[in-house]
């Protein structure tokens, strides 16, 4: 997720349960002063994926759907931590 403020995520949530699939970058400054924190999840992670497919898999098993679309857009523009 990409976030305009730090955000240490919830008990349970992947911030802190799974470390290791997120992609910090470094905080910046704002036009108005205030510090920005980005965070994505890591797609080249195999387990974030797979976490990605069984949840796509369970929409699709409970909800009468038409399309799924993925936004892939990607704002990595700044290095990661």
């Amino acid at each position: 997720s990409t976030s305009f403020a730090y955000w240490d995520g919830e008990s349970g949530d992947d911030r802190n349960t799974n470390p290791d699939w997120i992609l910090t970058y470094t905080p910046y400054l704002n036009s108005d002063g205030k510090c920005v924190y980005n965070a994505s999840m890591d797609p080249a992670v195999p387990e974030y994926r797979l976490r990605i497919t069984d949840i796509v898999k369970e929409v699709v098993s409970n909800y009468d759907l038409d399309v799924i679309v993925f936004d892939d857009y990607f704002c990595a523009y700044w290095r990661t931590l």
